[in-house]
């Protein structure tokens, strides 16, 4: 097994057609967007130090994961604050490794490199998730076609 690396999206176009499906073909059905919506997500996609960021995991020059963090969220479950991490995906092969932990732990060094003193997501698991396995503490609840979203919160100290 390769070491696993991570890397921002920006710096690799070459992965931007395969990010896009597997976000569309993922959460698609949840957020309602388009092909071509999903695809705008990641057109400001930058090497400045702004939102939003997405970081990839890559092993044998192959990408195995994804992890982004946006102004917004899919569904706006909190509008009062501000940033959002999502679109977490792991390929099923590399399922098992730590990828998403170590993609989780990454975009928290961009985070806190960025100024942000707290990073935000919403979770379908009320506890025992990876997130909460991370450290992050749920702060509310909410609902979004008929399932509970569990909004979680992590302070970068």
């Amino acid at each position: 097994m390769a070491d696993i690396k991570v890397a921002r999206l920006a710096d690799h176009p070459e992965f931007l057609y395969l990010i896009v499906q597997w976000v569309h073909d993922q959460w698609s059905k949840y957020s309602g967007r388009t092909y071509e919506e999903t695809q705008a997500q990641f057109e400001h996609e930058g090497r400045s130090d702004e939102l939003p960021v997405s970081l990839i995991a890559i092993e044998d020059e192959c990408v195995i994961g994804l992890i982004s963090l946006r102004e917004k969220e899919t569904i706006d479950h909190d509008p009062l604050v501000s940033p959002w991490l999502s679109n977490v995906y792991v390929t099923e092969d590399a399922r098992g490794k730590n990828v998403a932990s170590k993609l989780c732990k990454a975009m928290e060094g961009v985070a806190k490199e960025m100024g942000f003193y707290t990073i935000y997501l919403g979770c379908e698991i009320e506890s025992d998730s990876l997130y909460h396995r991370l450290g992050y503490q749920e702060y509310n609840r909410t609902h979004h076609q008929n399932q509970t979203a569990y909004l979680l919160r992590l302070n970068l100290d």
